[in-house]
Formats: C-alpha cells, structure tokens, sequence
C-alpha cells in the first residue's frame, strides 16, 4: 500500500530495510485493488503503490471465512515466489488472520509472524471519551458517567477479553510469533489468556529516516498537531487547551496536520471562539512542519504506539501528551524528553505548554533529549531486532 498511514509507514520502512540487507520482499494486500481506491485514494492524493505490491482478487468479508479463491490466490502467491516467511500485519483481527494461517498449509516450510498494531484493551480505559462525540450528538450525554466509571470500564474489558480470546488463542498457537509494539502491553495478552506465550515478543515501531544524520533545524514559536482527525484522536481537547493560553502567545501559531469526519466541528469551534492563528493545514506530508515547530502537541484517547511522537522528537521537537496509553511511555520520559499529562486533564496540559512556551532553556533541554532518546529507535536498532527473530524461524 501507499505509505499512507502508521502501519503503511512501518511496513515500508522494514521492507526497505530487510531489501537493503539481502531479503527479497513481496507486498499482498488484503483489500481488493477496489477496495484500496476506497480506503486509500491513491489517485487523489497523488500516491504511489510501492513496488511489488499486489492485491487479492476478492473481497474478504467480515465475520466469514476466506473463500476458496483468495485461498488458492493466496497459496500459489506463496509457492510463485517462493516465499520463507509471511508477516501477518493484521494481527488484530480474524478476518486477515484467518487468511494468513493458510501459509502453514503450503507444501514448504513457511515461517509466519502476526504483528499486533495497536492495544487490544487498554483503549476501553477511556471507552467513554471515544464515543463522547456521538453520544452527545445523539443527546445521549447523561451515558458518559456510566461509561468512564472504573467498575463498568472493568467490566467492559472483562467481557471483550473473553469475546476474543479464542482469536488470540488461535493467533499465538498458529504463529511462529506475534509481536507486540510495547512491553507495556504484555499485561494486555495476560489478562486475555491467562499467560504470555512464550513465541510473544516485543518489538518497537521504527523511525524510517536516519537520525543520527538530522541537522539541528531552524525552530519557530509554533505548536504541531499531527493525526487524523476522528473521535479517538481528539483535536477537540489540543483546541480548547490552545484556547485557553494563545492570547498570552501573540508570537505563537498551531499548524494541525490531518483530515477526518471531526474536521469541520473542530474548524467550526475554533470559528465561533474566535481562536486565533491556528492553521488547518490538511492532508500533507509533515517533514517540514516538524522541522519548524518547537512542540508537538498529542491528545490521543489511545493509541498502539504512537509513532508521530516519535517522528517529531527526531526533529528536535519537545512532545507533550496525555498518559493515555501504555506504550507511551517508551516514548516519553516525563520531565526529561517530554512532558505527560493526566489523562485528558485539559487545565494541567495548557499549565505545561503555556510552562515550556515561556522557558526557551528547558525546551531546548528536552528537545535534545528528546532527539537522543529517537535514536534508540532507527531503523537499524528495530530492524536488527526483527532479524534476529526471522532467522530463528528460519533457521
């Protein structure tokens, strides 16, 4: 696929990387090439496919198993090519999965890892604020109490672990491994299963570019927002957070990177508020915006790993987020390279950024911090780990 979102991102630059060491590497989508229109309009926004990339010849459908013909598809691909190993990135799900577990029926020895691309269940922690906005579309408000309540979130996560736990099951006995992208979601696997399989390892995500080459960039009085902009992501927050600091930063701006169905409320607000020097720059790349922007601001309900934190550290810019999720802390450092805030604390989050906006030595401070701590993450450290768990497999 086109490097069009996280996961495309991640997989192009390990497929560079394991070509760039002597592997040969084949790209099979799991959308139809219809259906990849759809989901990634690749004629819109001016992408490419990446090389050798191709495409099942029907759609899979949820809650069915694979038909006979993505089947057969799928195995001749595989024997084509002649291929050692298929990693599964859809993990998450049963519906690529199913399709994957193929490869052990293949008339050679075929190796396969399932890669687990986001938390399984610690987004129910904050199950509240990710149907927040249609709850209150739906003048449905007084629920959101009942949702953020410790004791039904518990529940909550009860019941949907024991809804998937034969998927997972099925996942880590059918795989040669599963990566998971943080040690800090292990306890995640635990608590649906009961224990860690042993084939279940951690692999951060990588950064595609090299780091230890990044020149010192020419750093503004700018703040970056970078994500689409849906329920889970919540622009809505970094908004009313800027608005209740920017007549205080005349000398400041807000660039917000992404498109999604809560763009137009969010542009909306900012309107009848009256909020001032915030730039909706849409769908672009967003190389040159970490470049110029002295802080990344991210409010994510929850995320797998988070790697535009990571993207904007190795530009030297400070992040500042929630403690949302797990894996955000192998980011972040609190206070060293980074600043975290409680949990959707809207007041605490603006009393820090408006803190870091005012004191130039403690954001330079943390912005080198914060680039040393994204080497850990280059292509080569990550890459050398998936490596050595493939030739284990191969071998």
């Amino acid at each position: 696929m086109p490097t069009y979102g996280g996961i495309q991102r991640v997989s192009k630059a390990l497929s560079d990387y394991f070509s760039r060491i002597g592997y040969h590497v084949e790209h099979l989508s799991t959308f139809t090439i219809e259906e990849s229109e759809v989901f990634y309009p690749i004629k819109k926004r001016n992408l490419k496919y990446i090389e050798n990339q191709y495409f099942l010849p029907y759609k899979l459908v949820l809650g069915e198993k694979p038909s006979h013909e993505n089947i057969k598809f799928f195995l001749n691909f595989l024997e084509d090519r002649k291929i050692d190993l298929v990693i599964n990135n859809g993990g998450l799900t049963p519906l690529l999965s199913d399709l994957a577990y193929f490869s052990k029926l293949s008339g050679r020895k075929i190796g396969l890892i399932s890669v687990i691309h986001s938390t399984i269940i610690d987004k129910f922690n904050n199950f509240g604020y990710i149907k927040e906005f249609k709850l209150r579309k739906r003048h449905l408000s007084f629920l959101l109490p009942i949702l953020k309540n410790k004791v039904v979130v518990f529940l909550i996560k009860k019941l949907y672990a024991i809804k998937v736990r034969s998927h997972f099951l099925r996942l880590c006995n059918n795989s040669d491994r599963v990566v998971m992208l943080s040690q800090y979601l292990l306890p995640e696997m635990k608590s649906i299963l009961g224990m860690i399989p042993n084939n279940v390892v951690t692999i951060n995500n990588p950064y595609a570019s090299n780091i230890d080459a990044c020149e010192i960039p020419q750093k503004q009085h700018k703040l970056l927002w970078v994500g689409r902009v849906d329920e889970g992501k919540r622009l809505d927050f970094f908004i009313k957070i800027w608005e209740r600091i920017f007549k205080q930063f005349p000398d400041w701006s807000v660039d917000i990177l992404g498109d999604g169905p809560m763009l137009n409320i969010c542009r909306q607000y900012v309107c009848d508020n009256k909020i001032e020097r915030i730039n909706f720059r849409g769908f672009v790349e967003p190389e040159d915006y970490y470049k110029e922007a002295s802080i990344f601001c991210f409010t994510t309900v929850f995320e797998g790993f988070g790697l535009v934190i990571l993207e904007a550290m190795s530009s030297y810019c400070v992040p500042i987020s929630f403690n949302s999720f797990a894996s955000v802390s192998d980011l972040i450092d609190d206070s060293v390279n980074g600043i975290l805030i409680n949990s959707f604390d809207v007041p605490q989050y603006a009393k820090k950024l408006e803190q870091l906006m005012c004191d130039d030595a403690l954001r330079n401070e943390l912005a080198f911090n914060a680039f040393k701590k994204a080497k850990n993450f280059s292509i080569d450290n990550i890459g050398s780990q998936w490596v050595k768990q493939i030739n284990e497999i191969l071998k």
